[in-house]
């Protein structure tokens, strides 16, 4: 069989990868392998000639738990082979029964650079992985992966004094208003504010397809109208805790007000329009001052609204 037009489809954890077949120079039962771990995710060894071949933990260099023993792949290169344990091999696929899309902006600019797209199979959602990405050199690797991954920060203290934040309002002075789950230390509920022609769509939260080595702000991506779209963690960006999805949240699809690409938030099960202006006073909490994800925050009645840096 021709490798030329072939990818094999696998997974690791609950995520589903998919990489070009013609980098696979073999696969082999998890019998071949003889354990040793060692530095730089290395779980063992293969006996061949002229010289072993290291085996990697995959899930491991994507920043996972390799919680069990499967199968090996052995890849291809120019100097050395080099192969990488799974969890379970699905299948193979050619190229015309798949569909590419792009990575969302917001993950090709990222310090991520293991995949270059998703593939989307019989309605399954595949990373693409780059195969020289996961063979450089264990120094290389590291150096990737302890980069900086946040957010470039934005000054946004201009913005605190603003008595009609026109930067998310609209032509039609409207502002679309959600519940976060979320409070401040004083008790207070945390809203978040958008401009009303950033709102695309509230729909149920679907399966949400993780991202290794992503920041931790990026919950994974879902597919929204046949378009990849990344989905943020609002409440980490808050609190540095991860939010646990549950029935009563929703995802609300924007659109950013420079880059133009769209991104999805986590919402609670409120949400409202407000004509502009509303009545509201300056934010004094200076943990939300001075996070480099909010653009701006005010008080309104009882609550804390506050704007995404979404730009």
């Amino acid at each position: 069989m021709t490798t030329n037009n072939q990818l094999i489809k696998f997974t690791l954890g609950e995520q589903m990868f998919s990489l070009e077949l013609s980098s696979v120079y073999s696969i082999l039962g998890a019998e071949s392998l003889q354990l040793e771990n060692g530095p730089n995710d290395q779980i063992g060894w293969l006996v061949a000639k002229p010289k072993p071949i290291i085996v990697y933990s995959l899930a491991k260099r994507f920043m996972q738990k390799q919680t069990t023993i499967g199968p090996i792949i052995v890849l291809n290169s120019p100097e050395h082979k080099q192969a990488f344990m799974l969890k379970e091999i699905l299948g193979i696929a050619s190229r015309e029964q798949t569909k590419f899309h792009n990575l969302p902006k917001t993950l090709s600019n990222s310090t991520n650079k293991f995949f270059n797209g998703i593939l989307e199979i019989n309605n399954d959602l595949f990373l693409n992985i780059d195969p020289t990405s996961i063979m450089a050199q264990n120094t290389e690797i590291v150096e990737e992966l302890s980069g900086n991954n946040d957010l470039p920060k934005t000054d946004f203290t201009h913005l605190q004094n603003l008595s009609n934040p026109n930067i998310w309002a609209n032509s039609k002075k409207q502002i679309f208003l959600s519940t976060t789950g979320l409070y401040t230390e004083d008790k207070k509920q945390i809203l978040m504010g958008l401009s009303i022609t950033q709102v695309c769509e509230i729909i149920e939260t679907t399966k949400i397809n993780p991202i290794p080595c992503a920041s931790k702000h990026i919950m994974g991506f879902i597919l929204y109208h046949n378009q990849p779209v990344v989905v943020i963690d609002i409440g980490y960006c808050l609190t540095k805790t991860s939010t646990e999805l549950n029935t009563v949240n929703k995802l609300v699809v924007v659109r950013g007000l420079k880059v133009g690409e769209l991104v999805a938030f986590p919402v609670g099960n409120k949400v409202s329009v407000y004509n502009l202006p509303i009545l509201h006073k300056a934010c004094k909490t200076n943990s939300l001052l001075n996070n480099k994800f909010i653009l701006a925050a005010f008080e309104i009645e009882k609550s804390l609204l506050i704007i995404p840096n979404i730009e």
